[in-house]
C-alpha cells in the first residue's frame, strides 16, 4: 500500500482534531483557545517586526504614504517573502537584518529590483554572524576605528586575518551576539568559509601577510553588493 504524503498526514490529522473538538465541547474550547493564543501572538510578532522597519532612516513619511496607498510595487515584492521569514524565525538578530533589508527594497532603493531579486535568496540565508563578519572583512581598518581599536605591532612585521579576527573582531562584534567566550574561533573560521563557499568574500585566514596585508579588504564584488542592500 502506498504511504500518504505529509500533506496527506497533516490534513487528515486536522480533520480528526476537529472532529473530535466537535464532539467534546471542553476539547474544542482548548482548541478554540490556542489557536486565537497563537493568531493574537503571531500579530505581535509581525507589529514588532514592522516596526523595526519602520524605524529605518529610509522609511520617510513619503515613502511609508505611498506603501500605505498600494503604490510601490517593488516593496510589495520583496514584502511577501521577507516577512514570511522573518516569521518563520525566533532569531532577533536575524529579524533585524530582515527588517533592515526589506527597508531598502523599495523603489528608493539604490539597488536595482533585478539586481535584489538576485541577491535576496542569498541574504535570507545569511546569519547576523555572517553578515558582521562580511562588514569586518570588507574594510578592517574602519572596523577597528568605529570599535576604537587598534592593531599592536607583531613581531616580525607578519600577520594573518585569522589572528586579527579571533583577537579584535571576536570579543569586540560577537559581545553584541553573545557570550563571546563560548564562540570559539574554529566557529568563526567556519562562518567564514561559508562566506567563501557563498562568493562574497576571500578570507584566507591563515596565509601569514604584513599587518597592512592583513587589514586590506578581501570582499568580492557579490560581498559589497551584498552589504550595500543591507545597509541600504
Amino acid at each position: 500500500m502506498k504511504s500518504p504524503d505529509s500533506s496527506q498526514l497533516k490534513n487528515t490529522t486536522a480533520g480528526v482534531l476537529a472532529a473530535i473538538a466537535g464532539e467534546v465541547p471542553v476539547l474544542g474550547a482548548i482548541v478554540g483557545t490556542l489557536q486565537a493564543g497563537l493568531s493574537a501572538r503571531q500579530r505581535e510578532r509581525d507589529e514588532e517586526f514592522f516596526a523595526m522597519v519602520a524605524a529605518s532612516q529610509r522609511m520617510t513619511d513619503e515613502r511609508v504614504k505611498a506603501i500605505a496607498a498600494g503604490d510601490d510595487d517593488e516593496f510589495v515584492a520583496s514584502a511577501h517573502r521577507i516577512i514570511r521569514e522573518a516569521q518563520a524565525t525566533a532569531d532577533e538578530g536575524k529579524r533585524q537584518l530582515l527588517a533592515s533589508v526589506l527597508a531598502n527594497s523599495g523603489s528608493w532603493s539604490t539597488i536595482s529590483l533585478d539586481e535584489r531579486e538576485e541577491l535576496l535568496p542569498t541574504v535570507i540565508q545569511m546569519t547576523p554572524v555572517q553578515v558582521r563578519l562580511l562588514d569586518f572583512l570588507d574594510d578592517p581598518r574602519a572596523w577597528l576605528a568605529r570599535h576604537d581599536l587598534e592593531v599592536e605591532a607583531q613581531p616580525y612585521g607578519i600577520s594573518s586575518r585569522g589572528a586579527i579576527i579571533d583577537k579584535y573582531f571576536r570579543n569586540a562584534a560577537l559581545g553584541q551576539l553573545a557570550d563571546a567566550e563560548t564562540v570559539s574561533y574554529q566557529d568563526l573560521a567556519a562562518v567564514a568559509a561559508e562566506l567563501e563557499r557563498l562568493g562574497l568574500a576571500t578570507p584566507n585566514l591563515n596565509t601569514m601577510m604584513t599587518p597592512n596585508g592583513a587589514l586590506d579588504s578581501c570582499t568580492t564584488p557579490r560581498g559589497k553588493r551584498i552589504l550595500a542592500y543591507i545597509r541600504g
